[in-house]
């Protein structure tokens, strides 16, 4: 709840202004309100649901029913090519029920930890009408059987699937089958629509546009596979995706901007991290896919692989990212702030733990009433692996609300350009120095620092993100007793930021009373910046006064 309170009052300035608009369209003032019966009827026509064709009609009722039970037959010639070559696709007979299909293809899926032989129980990938021109299975025409080997509750793709989904960013859906291949039964798998053109086509605006597909370990600037297109030589949308995540800190953003769906990058790699997807794009980078909406013009990462989920329940919220674009992107400053931003709004509306332990509640049902068909031993059993995702979803959940309860609040800066500084710790650097918090004899909060012997240097530090511009570090600061020691980054007490080249020039030495100190630096690029408010002395004291720490923008 307190989350919640948090990220409402964040964002209630914006929630006025597209209340504002809402109203000014309902009620027609000045923003060409409809007034024409013909455009009321395109308004109407807009607000209905779009009509479903019949292929999407089986698809949603395939992943909202009953378990489908699917048996495949592959010749003996077929099934020695896929001993070969596992890869290679051959043609099967597959059915459900009174329902048959043929020449479907068919090969075995997977990579390293997942991959089992066609006699063992294979992932596999089938497509409906590569050998019969128009041919789909409950309206799909690409679909996958996933082994599970590595996610005992066969629940993760199908839960961290629905929460892209929510959270606005287009994933495969998933549901569950029993599979038997030339009459062995292989038991349970967990079935999940392809990505293909007919999946592009009900989740962008084209489905003709280049879809990459980033393979095993591959990151956007290697040579990975594109699975469709206009031309597969013709690479140039890669090419500037690369060159726009590549280029200046100053003009990153706005070129990134231009080619990449920044916000539903920004969510995928929330979901990544928050799901403690340590196999995905943002992480290593591995099992994603990539495509370019040509009506939009902008790339849109999507999630795969997802049977790993959860396993760290303490994965840090800001871990630092390997991708290319995830890295590059956020260490733009201001897209670090809305990455966390939006990490707090996802928390907040999706990932909501009374929703997806009902989830996970359904799921147990539904494939406890399957497992009792085909191994009883097993159903009875399967509880102990719900109720350890499940357990591992609430655990992911305490740890994220602790992480984001510990983040350092926005810096805010009032309307002369100021902002009070925030979170300040302690750090010791070289010989003997005592650095606590204190309240002086006249009652003043105080950092305190104070030199015990030759050369000591201990400072009091915090850390800020900030755009590019002009800064300048002030606060207040009393001496006593001072002998001040000289290095390359200043002498006696002073401010300064980390990293500086050359030495600081604001100064305290010997004994004087409260007195106000100021340094001056300039971001170029902006990113992260380490304020210091420092002692380096042979002996003495210095207290910095914590309520004048501030920050200042310089025109």
């Amino acid at each position: 709840m307190i989350r919640r309170q948090q990220w409402m009052e964040r964002t209630k300035p914006l929630r006025g202004l597209v209340a504002t608009l809402v109203l000014t369209l309902v009620l027609g003032t000045g923003c060409g309100a409809a007034t024409s019966s013909e455009t009321k009827a395109e308004a109407k026509k807009k607000a209905e649901p779009p009509k479903l064709s019949t292929a999407d009609k089986e698809a949603n009722e395939l992943f909202a029913g009953q378990i489908p039970k699917i048996r495949i037959e592959i010749s003996k010639e077929e099934m020695q090519s896929l001993r070969n070559d596992r890869k290679k696709s051959v043609q099967a007979t597959i059915s459900e029920g009174s329902n048959s299909w043929r020449s479907v293809s068919i090969h075995v899926k997977g990579a390293a930890g997942s991959t089992r032989s066609i006699d063992d129980k294979p992932a596999l990938t089938l497509n409906m009408d590569k050998f019969a021109k128009g041919q789909r299975f409950h309206g799909l025409d690409k679909f996958h059987l996933n082994n599970s080997v590595q996610d005992p509750s066969f629940m993760t793709e199908i839960l961290c699937g629905e929460l892209y989904r929510k959270a606005g960013v287009p994933t495969a859906r998933g549901t569950h089958a029993r599979v038997w291949l030339n009459g062995r039964d292989l038991g349970l798998y967990v079935l999940k629509e392809g990505y293909d053109k007919t999946w592009l086509s009900r989740n962008f605006q084209s489905n003709k546009g280049n879809l990459y597909d980033g393979g095993f370990l591959t990151d956007i600037d290697g040579n990975i596979e594109m699975s469709s297109g206009l031309s597969k030589t013709n690479r140039s949308d890669l090419k500037a995706l690369i060159a726009a995540a590549n280029s200046p800190m100053s003009n990153r953003l706005e070129r990134l901007s231009k080619i990449l769906d920044l916000e539903r990058f920004t969510t995928f790699c929330v979901l990544q991290v928050l799901t403690s997807d340590w196999d995905g794009y943002a992480a290593k980078p591995n099992n994603y896919r990539l495509y370019n909406d040509l009506k939009t013009g902008k790339f849109t990462f999507i999630p795969h692989g997802m049977d790993q989920m959860f396993w760290d329940s303490n994965y840090p919220i800001d871990p630092g990212f390997n991708g290319l674009v995830a890295r590059q992107t956020f260490a733009i400053p201001e897209m670090h702030a809305r990455y966390l931003d939006r990490f707090q709004q996802i928390t907040d509306t999706v990932f909501v733990m009374e929703t997806v332990t009902n989830h996970v509640a359904r799921l147990e049902g539904r494939i406890r009433t399957s497992l009792e068909e085909f191994d009883k031993n097993w159903a009875r059993d399967f509880p102990n692996n719900s109720r350890d995702i499940r357990d591992k979803v609430l655990n992911r959940s305490r740890s994220i609300d602790q992480q984001l309860a510990s983040l350092p609040k926005p810096l805010r800066f009032d309307a002369r350009g100021a902002a009070k500084v925030t979170g300040w710790q302690p750090r010791q650097e070289s010989g003997n120095t005592r650095i606590d918090a204190i309240t002086t004899p006249e009652g003043r909060k105080a950092f305190q620092v104070v030199a015990a012997s030759p050369g000591s240097a201990g400072s009091w530090r915090a850390r800020l993100n900030l755009p590019p511009g002009r800064y300048a570090l002030e606060g207040r600061a009393k001496a006593k007793d001072i002998d001040p020691a000289k290095n390359d980054k200043g002498e006696g007490a002073g401010l300064r930021i980390a990293g500086n080249v050359q030495p600081r020039t604001n100064k305290l030495s010997g004994s004087g009373d409260w007195t106000s100190l100021s340094y001056d630096f300039n971001l170029t690029n902006g990113g992260e910046v380490e304020l210091v408010a420092e002692l380096r002395a042979n002996k003495g004291t210095v207290w910095f006064d914590p309520e004048s720490l501030k920050l200042v923008k310089k025109p």
